[in-house]
């Protein structure tokens, strides 16, 4: 029998700002291969625990743990999350190429090192043709596949994904759907 192994769990996690308590104990486990999706209308707190787990904000009350140690206080910085926005925030000015390996220069990885690990994670979601092009000269889909390949180059535990799906038309988001589902298979990433 396979033992569960949870990476992330969220033990009656609250946030209020102010006097609006806009999430109220919330409890949840995700294991470390899982694909795990939040849904609720607009409003409902998704982004909010999101940002929570991601350190973009710290929760009320209640505790974010990873791997069993209290990660709610946690600097950003330290966390291996990486977060992909509904946005997709990728720099303008940089090519794919660039874009890709810029959390890694940002750690101060040798370029020697960025180069070929770039061209991998290209490979991954299939845009090693696309290296020298800059954002807006990609689709909608290419350009979610730059953000998704940026986010896991640094080898997160986890990756959270905000309304990843929201900007595309149905077929491309069926498409992209299953191709997020095959990444994170192979990769082994919650």
């Amino acid at each position: 029998m396979n033992q569960r192994s949870d990476v992330l769990t969220l033990e009656a996690v609250g946030k209020s700002f102010g006097s609006t308590t806009v999430l109220r104990d919330i409890t949840l486990s995700v294991a470390s291969n899982e694909f795990l999706t939040i849904l609720g209308p607009s409003g409902s707190g998704k982004t909010t625990i999101l940002r929570l787990i991601a350190g973009f904000e710290a929760p009320t009350t209640g505790r974010i743990m990873l791997d069993g140690a209290d990660i709610s206080q946690m600097p950003i910085n330290r966390r291996p999350f990486n977060t992909v926005f509904q946005d997709y925030a990728l720099f303008p000015h940089l090519s794919v190429r660039r874009n890709v390996g810029y959390g890694l220069m940002v750690r101060g990885v040798p370029k020697a090192e960025i180069e070929p690990r770039v061209e991998a994670v290209l490979a991954i979601v299939g845009l090693q043709d696309y290296a020298l092009r800059l954002p807006r000269e990609l689709s909608g889909g290419q350009r979610q596949r730059v953000a998704l390949a940026r986010a896991i180059i640094c080898e997160p535990r986890v990756i959270l994904l905000d309304e990843p799906l929201a900007a595309l038309d149905v077929a491309l988001r069926a498409q992209m759907c299953k191709f997020l589902k095959d990444i994170q298979r192979r990769l082994d990433i919650a």
